[in-house]
């Protein structure tokens, strides 16, 4: 929520209204500025309704009341009860739309109907993935529904493989072995073991202090995470899902390996990410992600037997939907190479 300053005359505060573009960076993504205007008021009240006013008028015809306006509300009323990330989110979203689909922010909320979704959704799908358009709808419809206008959830193939192959790419296990040789002793090293053996996230491994470390017992107390707040300042916040506490037994030559370093990460997430391309680049690795070591912990343990609900688990997942839109498909693919392979042999003798 915005943040309310008292003053000697009253009360002031800054309101968000948005983003806007304003140039292009030398990858051709949009620089985006953000639109915010200070108010200041006697009272309390006052600044309240001044805000409101600025909101609900802002782009919006007389007699009016855009989905623009809706969507704004909706996450100023929601900001106490959602964490910055999520709220940063949703932000993002209304930007995507503002530069994509003005004509839906425009529209009068109670004239929002199927059609208009549909075409909504149909013009984001050239410019975005499916599982992201999905998310923007879902979001939509969270807004109409807040204010009690019918919401039409576009059907999409569910039976589809949404996942890009970007994001089901998993590291061999020859590549994690000379990995975790190659990043001995570097700053890299901590967290490197933690995801490819927990498996931990970027923000997760951001929120560790030395405290969470148990080494009498080798274990990992996983209860915080780093995530951006609204302002993209990096704050340190407690997991989103209650999936995501947990404790993570690591094998005791880890922990050593971790013990030394002074740091556990000494870096930035956003550094982390640079870092790891580059260290890939330097030592003749093909290019993956950092959550891609995450991928590489989960589809070993599943090969190695290990129940789905153990790795759902160990991993802070909080139901098994990529379990099966990554790792079982990995696997399966993989698999089935062995026996074209196979079946070639044998043609062959």
């Amino acid at each position: 929520m915005a943040q309310i300053i008292k003053t000697k005359t009253g009360y002031k505060m800054r309101v968000f209204l948005g983003r806007k573009e304003v140039g292009r960076d030398e990858h051709g993504k949009p620089i985006l500025k953000e639109i915010i205007k200070q108010i200041s008021a006697p009272t309390m009240t006052e600044l309240r309704r001044m805000e409101a006013q600025l909101i609900a008028g802002n782009k919006d015809p007389k007699g009016t009341r855009s989905f623009r306006t809706a969507f704004r509300e909706y996450v100023r009323d929601k900001e106490s009860v959602l964490s910055p990330a999520t709220v940063a989110n949703y932000q993002r979203v209304q930007t995507s739309l503002e530069g994509r689909c003005p004509w839906f922010m425009d529209m009068d909320i109670n004239e929002i109907n199927k059609p208009a979704q549909q075409r909504m959704v149909s013009e984001l799908s050239t410019h975005y993935a499916l599982n992201t358009v999905k998310t923007f709808n879902s979001t939509v419809a969270s807004v109409l529904k807040y204010n009690d206008v019918p919401s039409h959830l576009v059907k999409f193939n569910e039976g589809a493989d949404t996942t890009s192959e970007s994001d089901r790419y998993i590291p061999s296990e020859d590549v994690i072995r000379g990995l975790i040789e190659d990043c001995r002793g570097t700053d890299l090293e901590p967290a490197i073991l933690l995801a490819a053996f927990g498996p931990m996230r970027r923000g997760e491994i951001g929120g560790l202090t030395w405290e969470d470390f148990d080494f009498a017992r080798n274990v990992v107390d996983v209860h915080a995470a780093k995530v951006r707040n609204p302002q993209r300042e990096f704050v340190t916040k407690a997991p989103k899902t209650r999936a995501s506490k947990r404790e993570l037994e690591y094998p005791g030559w880890v922990m050593e390996r971790i013990r030394v370093h002074k740091e556990i990460l000494p870096m930035t997430i956003d550094a982390l990410t640079s870092r790891f391309s580059d260290f890939l680049a330097k030592h003749g690795y093909p290019h993956f992600r950092f959550h891609d070591l995450r991928h590489f912990a989960a589809s070993y343990y599943l090969k190695e037997g290990i129940p789905e609900v153990s790795v759902q688990r160990r991993g802070g997942w909080a139901t098994d939907n990529m379990m099966r839109t990554v790792y079982r498909h990995e696997i399966a693919r993989q698999q089935a190479d062995l026996q074209f392979l196979a079946s070639i042999d044998k043609f062959k003798a």
